[in-house]
């Protein structure tokens, strides 16, 4: 018995570290969401004290309220899928899907973003029809997007370039872009203050603001590549941040 002592004090100094993590790691979650949640809160207070110029304004700051309340409950999901996750043997729901069909998708959906900021985004399909895969298309989808989204939003000048395949029984990937920093260390959100007569179009651009940090996101995607059994590493030199991740390809 005093045998096993050793090993389980060990295994006990290990979930501490664990609970500790998980518990920095969501309250800055609910530190983030703090600044969402109290912009919603300042533009129904405008509303409530008739400080719209006429119905018209009213209305429009109505509906810009709705459209903030759906991103923090965007936000939230996000946060309640990594819980459950870490929590639960909820995997989601499980089917067979074609990865490389999901990342022509994301690309096509965001190829006109990339434009629009004078970066091209290229991709290196596979030579195969299809890459199948099994697990929860919606876990695929948010740790794609928010990889290469993320990446759009920050990148300089350029192009930025997706590469994908099997290796063996796994799944890697590789996301390249220039970049004048290492903007996953930021912990630092978009400035969301409303002021005492905010114009409509401030309240538009505000209501759209709302997202998670880069570091925050950057966990995010850590933890669901980790529920598939992956890693994701990030590797920033002269002005180039390469992203790479990798997870056992699932098998029914």
């Amino acid at each position: 018995m005093s045998n096993d002592l050793p090993s389980l004090n060990t295994d006990l100094a290990i979930a501490l570290q664990w609970g500790q993590f998980q518990a920095r790691f969501f309250g800055q979650i609910a530190h983030e969401l703090r600044a969402p949640l109290s912009t919603i809160m300042g533009l129904q207070q405008l509303i409530l004290e008739d400080l719209c110029e006429n119905p018209a304004e009213e209305r429009a700051f109505v509906a810009e309220s709705y459209t903030a309340s759906k991103r923090l409950l965007t936000l939230l999901d996000s946060a309640i899928t990594i819980s459950k996750l870490n929590y639960s043997q909820d995997k989601g729901d499980a089917q067979a899907l074609d990865l490389k069909g999901l990342l022509i998708e994301l690309t096509d959906l965001l190829g006109v973003k990339a434009l629009n900021r004078n970066l091209t985004l290229t991709v290196d399909h596979p030579a195969i029809e299809t890459l199948e895969i099994f697990g929860d298309r919606r876990h695929f989808s948010q740790l794609f997007l928010t990889l290469l989204d993320t990446t759009l939003q920050r990148a300089e000048k350029g192009i930025v370039h997706l590469s994908y395949g099997s290796q063996g029984d796994q799944i890697i990937f590789q996301l390249t872009s220039p970049q004048g920093e290492d903007f996953w260390n930021e912990a630092t959100l978009p400035d969301l203050t409303l002021g005492d007569r905010p114009s409509l179009e401030r309240v538009q651009q505000v209501a759209h603001a709302f997202e998670f940090s880069p570091a925050i996101k950057w966990q995010l995607c850590q933890k669901l590549l980790a529920s598939f059994g992956g890693s994701l590493t990030r590797h920033y030199d002269k002005q180039t941040m390469q992203v790479m991740g990798q997870f056992p390809q699932p098998r029914k």
